[in-house]
């Protein structure tokens, strides 16, 4: 119970001291570049009112409610609630300032495979008209839950076949970030890999109009 309280106690300063408004506030501070001609073409230079469509894959983009009565109750959350509902800032909220028509593409169940989940988002996507000609941010934030306790089934392995899957799938203008929650094994991984070589080596850019990864 010391811990339950411990948290409650946190989210609730979390709250106070970084309110969603004041987050936006300096959000909206920003600059804007209006006047760079073409420039969002290439994925070094995207800026964030070019991105129309986001999506984000993995347990870290999961909360869990914190009821305070009902925890003491010994009633549990599913921990399975999306970042675009919960009240603190999130990647959409912050997008939706520089583009109020942004798509937020949500996966099916968090417990599916990630290869899963990115197919699922990838023919969500494809049903947009236009699709190909908008830029797409996906966000994979995988922890240790996204992955199995097998050599074939581990989180890293499972990111590299969703990153795969994605570029087969969405192979124009679609913006790949891998948040990690730990060191550095996901970069270590594919040497050792089960498939080595099976991955292809992202650059950090393609020339225009390309994904990056």
């Amino acid at each position: 119970m010391a811990l339950i309280s411990l948290q409650a106690l946190q989210l609730k300063d979390q709250s106070l001291d970084f309110p969603l408004s004041y987050v936006m506030n300096d959000v909206h501070e920003c600059p804007r570049f209006t006047n760079l001609s073409r420039v969002d073409d290439h994925p070094d230079n995207l800026k964030p009112s070019s991105i129309a469509i986001y999506a984000d894959i993995g347990h870290l983009a999961t909360y869990c409610k914190t009821n305070y009565t009902l925890l003491k109750a010994g009633i549990l959350d599913s921990c399975d609630h999306h970042s675009s509902t919960m009240e603190l800032p999130s990647m959409d909220k912050i997008l939706r300032v520089f583009n109020p028509n942004l798509t937020v593409v949500k996966s099916n169940e968090r417990d599916d495979f990630l290869p899963d989940q990115a197919r699922m988002i990838a023919y969500t996507i494809k049903q947009s008209k236009g699709y190909n000609n908008i830029w797409k941010l996906i966000v994979i934030a995988a922890t240790i839950q996204d992955g199995e306790a097998s050599e074939t089934g581990q989180t890293a392995i499972e990111v590299l076949d969703t990153i795969e899957e994605l570029y087969k799938l969405l192979p124009e203008k679609t913006f790949i970030v891998v948040l990690r929650s730990s060191g550095n094994g996901l970069a270590s991984r594919e040497p050792d890999s089960p498939n080595p070589g099976k991955y292809p080596a992202f650059p950090k850019s393609r020339k225009p109009g390309n994904s990056t990864f």
